[in-house]
């Protein structure tokens, strides 16, 4: 009569190895005995996703004598986040060839055992701890993610992250990957190189500081493979100091008569700012204590030319010398 195979749950990434000996009911003494039988192997303790992996067992009567004749029947079962059938060899010698192909990395625990006469027995050393760790980086699997792989602002660090798995989709917990990364500004001489921090836990760190707007192309390499992505650098917060004012009536003007002039805003990178966003407070003093609180008008994006330009306009009431007023252009966060 022979033993049935009783197969046990698993606990998620828990890895249950079942060897189960087909033995005769009237079995002599010289018959296997799985309690005194071993397994030995690198397979016991760890494994490679996608690698196959492997260890022997030991066939041992009741007294400890190693069995030097096969004919054991062994069914090796692996459970854990995926079902495994192991593949058993039979070297005829009392030893048994037993390999299996993980694909998902975690920590396992491998329990080999037999029903012999119905009663469940350990092999010798079991249960044991087996670590499959993940395959090599895969980059195509891989992944890239953040605000910096699509928007920055002039004078302002951006970054991203990358999370490297295997082909497996396996996370990676240790760093040591080449990572490089640059921007290439579309139709201008200007590439930016990006800074990668390793943080030795499967992640990267990956910032870059541009100072000039506009639109860019992101690559980020590992070896041949690459990733590539759309990044808009848009223009820094406005700086006074580079903004221009422009107009005749920044020099003459008519009293009763409304006269203007442009301020053309940009950062201090001298990027045009592109967005009608900032609120000029324009003052105008002139003599006999006359003084015009004036507020600039955003033109617009049409045409291109006026970008992140402003208009003022004012109208004094008084002639004469204006040679010693002044005006003052103040940006309101």
């Amino acid at each position: 009569m022979q033993t049935k195979s009783r197969l046990l749950a698993a606990s998620t990434k828990v890895l249950v190895v079942y060897i189960v000996i087909v033995l005769s009911s009237y079995a002599s003494a010289e018959s296997t005995d799985a309690s005194k039988s071993i397994a030995t192997g690198n397979g016991l303790l760890s494994a490679t996703a996608g690698i196959v992996s492997g260890f022997t067992i030991t066939a041992k009567d009741e007294s400890g004598v190693r069995r030097t004749s096969g004919g054991d029947e062994f069914i090796v079962e692996l459970e854990g986040t995926r079902s495994i059938s192991g593949s058993v060899t039979d070297s005829l010698d009392g030893t048994y060839d037993v390999s299996y192909t993980p694909t998902k990395s975690g920590n396992y625990e491998a329990s080999i055992t037999s029903d012999k006469l119905f009663t469940a027995s350990h092999v010798n050393g079991s249960p044991l701890t087996i670590t499959v760790n993940p395959a090599l980086t895969d980059f195509d699997t891989s992944i890239v993610f953040g605000e910096g792989l699509s928007i920055a602002t002039a004078g302002v660090t951006s970054s991203f992250s990358i999370q490297v798995k295997d082909t497996f989709n396996n996370l990676r917990l240790q760093g040591g990957d080449n990572f490089t990364a640059q921007l290439s500004k579309s139709l201008a001489p200007i590439v930016l190189s990006a800074s990668i921090v390793d943080n030795a836990d499967g992640t990267y760190q990956v910032s870059y500081l541009p100072k000039v707007e506009g639109q860019y192309n992101l690559g980020i390499y590992l070896g041949t493979d690459q990733k590539t992505s759309s990044v808009y650098v848009e223009p820094g917060v406005i700086c006074a100091a580079m903004s221009v004012v422009n107009g005749l009536s920044l020099t003459i003007g008519t009293a009763g008569f409304t006269a203007s002039f442009t301020i053309q805003a940009k950062d201090s990178f001298d990027n045009v700012r592109t967005l009608g966003v900032d609120n000029f407070i324009v003052r105008l003093n002139g003599p006999a204590t006359e003084e015009h609180n004036v507020l600039a008008r955003y033109l617009g994006a049409s045409p291109n030319t006026n970008l992140g330009r402003w208009t003022v306009a004012y109208r004094t009431t008084k002639s004469g010398n204006f040679g010693k007023c002044f005006i003052k252009v103040c940006c309101l966060d």
